[in-house]
């Protein structure tokens, strides 16, 4: 599983962090060269109120990087912003 947590921390404290949101993206199978995701966005603060689903399926796992798979998994949560192609 990968875990997406972004955080905020006052310049120089890392004690001062805070959560401001937390992405779960799950393998679901495939090939060795393509996959499937499940990816669940959840709550602030939270590990199991989940407010957004979806998932990524046929992904290029070993042609892109991880950056790529997070933009589609925040395509699919949140198809109703205007991203472009």
């Amino acid at each position: 599983m990968i875990v997406v947590k972004i955080e905020l921390w006052p310049y120089g404290f890392e004690s001062g962090k805070v959560e401001l949101g937390r992405m779960l993206i799950a393998n679901q199978g495939g090939t060795h060269k393509r996959g499937d995701y499940g990816v669940r966005v959840l709550r602030k603060g939270s590990e199991e109120k989940v407010l957004r689903e979806c998932k990524v399926k046929d992904y290029p796992r070993v042609s892109y990087n991880i950056w790529r798979l997070i933009c589609r998994a925040l395509k699919g949560t949140f198809p109703e912003e205007n991203w472009k192609e």
